[in-house]
This record gives structure tokens, C-alpha cells and sequence, in this order.
């Protein structure tokens, strides 16, 4: 089995990998998440991967002949990033916004092997229906809210 080290505390990621028979370890990447505002909506998500693996390389000089990765997923809306919602009552608006419209989930991933670093993206549109909204909604009274991306003007 390979030892992937994932720098990224997302459950979802974890067990994606873990599923797919990888060893993983968790490691923790301190990096603020700001992105120059000339970049395309299309191009934030991998460029905010990039960063993260140039922070773990620099935080983890050990894991060098490793293998890592970090990822970063945006929601567009209006060719708008949607950030992440400070708290229930913004998180609300965001899926009152939503409901009943499409918008897009873009992902980018770093993956570092054998000293290179290599960007992969992948774009999901989603149409958010009334019910799933309304399905949706006392989930969010347990979310654990988080400070949004921020944008280097």
C-alpha cells in the first residue's frame, strides 16, 4: 500500500483516499488563503492548491521524497467565488440565493511525487432543486463556520 500524506482537514478527502486503499496521514498546512484578484474564478481553486503545496513543502522538508497532496474547492455563482458562510444566518442566504439555481464547483488538487508538483482541476455544475434546499437547511445549525478566501487587490 501507498503512504500519501494529505494536507487538507477534509473528511470527505480522507476517506476518499482511504477508500481507494491508500495509507494516508493528515497533515496540517498553515497558509492564509488569499488569491491576487486578477485571477479567473476558473483558475482560484488551483492556484489556492499550489499555495498549500509550496506551504507543505516549506513546513515539511522531511517529506521531500514523499508523496503529497492538497486541494481546494470553490463555488461559483455569476462568475462570483462564493465564500465559505461566516455564520447560519449567511449560510442561508447562500442556499436561499441558490435555490432553484445552477452554479459550479470547482476543485483543484496539487499532488508532489517524485519531486514534481502536478495541478489537476475538475468543474461539477449543480443545480440546487427547492426540495434539497429545504432538505438542506437544519444541517447547517451544526456547521462549524470558517473565514472566507480573501482576495489581494
Amino acid at each position: 500500500m501507498t503512504l500519501i500524506y494529505l494536507a487538507s482537514q477534509s473528511p470527505r478527502r480522507l476517506k476518499i483516499l482511504q477508500e481507494a486503499n491508500f495509507i494516508v496521514e493528515v497533515i496540517s498546512v498553515d497558509v492564509a488563503e488569499i488569491y491576487p484578484s486578477s485571477l479567473s474564478v476558473y483558475e482560484v481553486a488551483s492556484y489556492l492548491a499550489e499555495l498549500k503545496m509550496d506551504a507543505a513543502l516549506k513546513q515539511y522538508p522531511n517529506l521531500k521524497n514523499q508523496t503529497i497532496i492538497t486541494a481546494d474547492t470553490v463555488v461559483i455563482y455569476n462568475n462570483t467565488i462564493l465564500g465559505k458562510p461566516k455564520d447560519l444566518e449567511e449560510a442561508r442566504q447562500m442556499l436561499m440565493t441558490l435555490n432553484g439555481q445552477q452554479h459550479e464547483v470547482m476543485t483543484g488538487v496539487a499532488i508532489y511525487h517524485n519531486n514534481k508538483v502536478n495541478v489537476l482541476k475538475d468543474i461539477t455544475k449543480v443545480y440546487l432543486n427547492n426540495y434539497l434546499t429545504m432538505k438542506l437547511m437544519p444541517h447547517y445549525a451544526n456547521y462549524s463556520f470558517r473565514q472566507s478566501k480573501e482576495v489581494i487587490t
